[in-house]
């Protein structure tokens, strides 16, 4: 793997973060967080249109009244329609959460968007949507609770708990599950990463068949935040993510393989500080670039959105 280019796509807000990345229509779409800082309460949605070199070519603008929308992400629904969900934090005058929910947009375009509407359990933070189908799942956390549950259905109409405690403190001794995806093989078999703040703070590798009640878990020696899946081959998957590598945190993209959870390749992204939630994206299955979107601190200390085009 090597970087083809990389370059700035905005830094127009005090602090620009949290990114994901789709292909929709053939061109990319990428969403991030506009705020004054990593925790105020005044977050709102940017979404930008680009074609294959990177280039602007619409923006969107989204905002809840009295909301911090927080980690936006971008999928395809199984009706096709391109959807985007957030976390919805309301905080009160100290900035202290007063309020939370999971909530859904969607678009036949990515330029006009619905209304917004209210999905999932309220406290529970719903990280990420992956299509199976015709249900999407989400893995969803509670820092309290030290517990990850797995949710099954389509949001805005029925998004139901599928399984209890998938991962956690009380029913596997590992603490604080958070940040999380989901991947499923054409089989229908499906693997989770899984961010942990806590004890050991290794990431875990799951592994379930249908209906996805019954996981088991690898534990994979290292930290991995905001980790993403996209396929590579039969036996291994890219995962993009947060890295501590010489006691610095870097964004990587790395090679897994999945019966063994061995990492086989590391790309380093150019990262420092506050940095990583990435996002993946390719126009087509088969094309041999893969475009990441991330967001990084390294140049003049502020949070700056960038794409890079990755030969594979």
């Amino acid at each position: 793997m090597q970087i083809n280019w990389l370059k700035t796509l905005w830094q127009n807000a005090k602090h620009n973060a949290f990114t994901d990345l789709c292909c929709y229509n053939n061109q990319l779409f990428c969403t991030f967080r506009e705020a004054t800082n990593h925790v105020s309460g005044d977050g709102i949605i940017r979404i930008l249109t680009l074609n294959q070199s990177g280039v602007i070519l619409w923006q969107e603008r989204i905002a809840v009244p009295n909301a911090d929308l927080r980690d936006p992400k971008l999928c395809i629904a199984a009706n096709g329609e391109l959807m985007l969900i957030a976390y919805a934090r309301f905080p009160d005058a100290q900035n202290r959460t007063h309020w939370s929910r999971s909530l859904v947009w969607r678009s036949n375009t990515g330029k006009s968007w619905s209304q917004a509407q209210y999905f999932g359990p309220t406290y529970w933070w719903l990280w990420r949507l992956r299509w199976h189908q015709g249900q999407s799942y989400g893995l969803a956390y509670n820092r309290v609770e030290q517990s990850l549950d797995l949710y099954k259905g389509v949001p805005g109409r029925t998004y139901e708990l599928l399984k209890k405690s998938v991962l956690g403190l009380a029913t596997h001794g590992l603490g604080y599950p958070n940040e999380s995806d989901l991947f499923f093989e054409e089989n229908g078999d499906a693997f989770a990463i899984v961010r942990r703040d806590a004890d050991t703070f290794t990431a875990q590798l799951g592994r379930a068949k249908s209906p996805y009640t019954q996981w088991r878990w690898q534990d994979l020696n290292t930290y991995i935040g905001s980790p993403v899946f996209y396929e590579r081959d039969d036996d291994s998957f890219f995962i993009a993510g947060r890295e501590w590598l010489n006691r610095q945190p870097k964004t990587t993209l790395v090679v897994m393989q999945k019966s063994t959870g061995k990492i086989l390749d590391r790309l380093l992204l150019p990262s420092a500080g506050d940095n990583a939630y990435p996002g993946l994206a390719k126009f087509q299955r088969t094309d041999d670039t893969l475009y990441l979107s991330y967001y990084s601190a390294h140049e003049n200390q502020r949070c700056q959105i960038y794409l890079a085009q990755i030969a594979l």
